[in-house]
């Protein structure tokens, strides 16, 4: 297992991290193991854009306040990383930005409740896993 200072080192896709900042559940586990510092979080300077633009959506109805808190949440628990590669393994193109953090970020795992990601089950030794696959073999404390 790669690990930074003992940490499993991860990305989880934007669905996930949207859905563990707005509501209870296993996202919201998850989000809990990583700001307890049992696992480092990478996001990409794209997708934090990404959510930027993301927890704007009238149908998530955060206002400006719970959409300020979201960002600096994240900023707080994640390390932001700069993206510099670029690959082209999804089917669906907005998920390769996903795929080039964790690949950059040399990650353990992508954790991802979309498809286009799980159907490929793993890139460059990076598991893709869903949420409950993760909690259910990580060795949480």
């Amino acid at each position: 297992m790669k690990q930074l200072n003992g940490q499993e080192i991860i990305v989880i896709d934007t669905n996930v991290l949207v859905s563990g900042l707005g509501w209870k559940g296993k996202p919201r586990e998850l989000l809990n193991q990583v700001e307890n510092g049992n696992f480092l979080l990478i996001i990409s300077d794209k997708q934090f854009e990404e959510i930027e633009r993301v927890v704007k959506y009238s149908k998530l109805n955060f206002d400006f306040l719970k959409r300020e808190k979201i960002l600096e949440f994240l900023r707080k628990i994640s390390s932001l990383l700069i993206s510099s590669i670029k690959v082209n393994l999804s089917r669906d193109p907005n998920d390769n930005m996903i795929l080039e953090a964790a690949i950059e970020a040399n990650a353990d795992f992508i954790i991802s409740g979309d498809q286009d990601l799980l159907v490929l089950k793993e890139v460059n030794g990076i598991k893709i896993v869903t949420v409950s696959k993760f909690l259910g073999f990580s060795n949480l404390p």
